[in-house]
């Protein structure tokens, strides 16, 4: 993208409204990363909200001044604007945690705007060497990305907030059994630090599977990060799985092909039924003939 054009999109927001005004919805996206190198001429932004109008915002207000590498005046010169509708397949639906002491599904009841013990809207599992929680979406589910509210107590998450140190090195697995050993990993964390992990976490995971599973451990005889706490919980206020509505679904994100080694396939959406003799797995991409 040619550098004076790229000045023009920086700082721009992305709003998500029930009315035409941009100060009455939600902001899903603020850009203040972009430089004049690194604006792309396709954009791909998660934005999980519920509202009607979707707003491109921004400005060069006076008050703010000349800022470097931002142009003088504001822009929207836009070429498409495209809207994927996926579902929250997680709402409402079955959950288990191990050691339980907060029920498990209110992970999934929509509801995150209290993130502490006693707000009646998170998930606690007692004390212990592992811990682990899943939700059944009920059927197996082309998966887009998943979003994980951590209990904060409703404060900032940091090295001044006990909690934090329990939520680091978290697991999050999709299968189609209630073991994540049987299926695929597709977050861990290992790079989260005290001082760097969000409330709010947003993982892409495209895979296939009927169980989302979250799990972490401290296990004797492994050795963890210093700002690791010695044992571990769940404590979840709200597990969002973004997902197909249907095994076919007129959107990108559901019209995957069918794996290289899958013998029959529902249409247009790469689940497989069967795999070819010789491989397993959700995407049929694991040979029972490997040599460890």
């Amino acid at each position: 993208m040619q550098l004076t054009y790229a000045s023009r999109f920086k700082g721009f927001s992305l709003i998500i409204s029930n009315t035409t005004n941009h100060r009455d919805g939600v902001t899903c996206y603020k850009d203040d990363r972009l430089t004049k190198t690194t604006v792309h001429p396709v954009l791909e932004i998660t934005c999980s909200g519920v509202g009607r109008y979707v707003i491109y915002y921004n400005e060069r207000l006076p008050e703010y001044g000349s800022r470097l590498g931002y142009s003088q005046h504001a822009f929207a010169e836009l070429c498409e604007v495209e809207v994927y509708d996926l579902e929250n397949v997680a709402l409402l639906k079955p959950t288990w945690h191990s050691n339980g002491m907060l029920p498990s599904d209110k992970a999934v009841d929509g509801k995150y705007t209290n993130l502490h013990y006693n707000g009646g809207q998170c998930t606690m599992s007692g004390y212990s060497q592992s811990a682990t929680w899943w939700v059944d979406l009920e059927r197996e589910v082309a998966i887009d990305h998943v979003i994980i509210y951590l209990r904060t107590e409703n404060l900032p998450l940091g090295s001044n907030n006990e909690i934090t140190r329990h939520h680091l090195g978290f697991l999050l697995y999709i299968s189609n059994t209630t073991s994540r050993y049987d299926g695929v990993l597709c977050f861990r964390d290992t790079n989260f630090t005290s001082d760097t992990i969000p409330a709010v976490v947003n993982i892409s995971c495209p895979h296939v599977g009927r169980y989302v599973i979250y799990y972490n451990e401290r296990l004797p005889g492994h050795s963890y990060p210093s700002d690791y706490a010695q044992y571990t919980y769940t404590a979840l206020c709200e597990v969002e799985v973004y997902g197909c509505p249907s095994p076919v679904e007129n959107i990108p994100q559901c019209f995957r092909p069918c794996p290289e080694n899958c013998e029959d396939c529902y249409p247009d959406s790469g689940v497989c039924k069967n795999c070819r003799p010789g491989f397993h797995g959700l995407g049929c991409e694991l040979s029972k003939y490997a040599t460890l």
